[in-house]
């Protein structure tokens, strides 16, 4: 029966995509309940592949367990080839228990795409560990759902996750995560006798993506400059990560090579 294949779809003006509603078959006769008056049209779907959902913490991917700042920025990114289903009944956020209402989502005012789409929110958290959950449904009513643990802490702390290449041919980019934002951030770059050779802060490091003294995770790119804006030699250096908030003060030292 070709009405087997069919179902009624709802256009969506603002995502410029159809929507799959929920279609009963009687008889030779398709129905579907709906709030939304519209355009409507019958379409055949037969995808059952859910769509792509990725959380990103201050522009970057939000990793479990990550120490984030008392008022993050979460951004929503959902992808599929037929569309999502961005809006209060295809999208849902869970915050420790609670469910955050779809007004306190920021969505952009115009979308080029519904196949991409994205949002922000910035959540006011209290010390402790918390939890997000969101389902994200499609235009065919597909639904992923990714849950992130993270923490939220009182006391400063800086994980050193080294450099990545190391050795390292031309650059190479530190990790970091800090628990708390910091008022001082520094990457300080030593020979192995202890001249200083570069500093790598928040004035000197081009960033679009997360303040470098922002509490959370962190890449910041070397170039394998001097601070005269020379190549450094090949050999063995030192790094020191600093980071200061008021009169608390937290470091690690690292060691790295440079190759050819």
């Amino acid at each position: 029966d070709i009405l087997n294949n069919l179902s009624i779809g709802r256009w969506n003006p603002f995502l410029q995509i159809w929507i799959k509603e929920e279609t009963t078959s009687i008889g030779k006769r398709l129905s579907a309940e709906t709030s939304s008056l519209g355009k409507f049209a019958l379409i055949k779907c037969n995808d059952d592949k859910p769509p792509m959902l990725e959380l990103n913490l201050e522009g970057q991917r939000f990793f479990q367990n990550s120490y984030v700042s008392r008022k993050p920025n979460i951004s929503i990114v959902g992808e599929d080839d037929n569309g999502i289903k961005f809006d209060s009944s295809g999208i849902k956020v869970i915050l420790d228990d609670n469910m955050v209402d779809f007004s306190s989502l920021s969505i952009p005012d115009t979308v080029v795409s519904g196949n991409y789409v994205s949002s922000q929110f910035r959540p006011e958290l209290d010390w402790g560990e918390h939890f997000i959950e969101v389902s994200l449904s499609d235009a065919a009513g597909n639904v992923v759902t990714e849950r992130i643990d993270f923490v939220v802490s009182d006391e400063l702390k800086l994980i050193d996750y080294g450099n990545f290449p190391n050795p390292f041919k031309d650059r190479t980019v530190f990790i970091y995560e800090l628990t708390q934002r910091v008022e001082t951030l520094q990457i300080r770059i030593y020979t192995l006798s202890g001249r200083l050779i570069e500093v790598l802060d928040r004035e000197s490091v081009f960033s679009t993506d997360i303040d470098m003294n922002e509490g959370g995770y962190h890449e910041v790119m070397w170039d394998g400059l001097d601070k005269d804006g020379n190549f450094v030699a090949n050999g063995v250096y030192f790094y020191k990560i600093y980071a200061k908030r008021g009169s608390k003060i937290s470091s690690s030292i690292g060691k790295m090579a440079k190759a050819r």
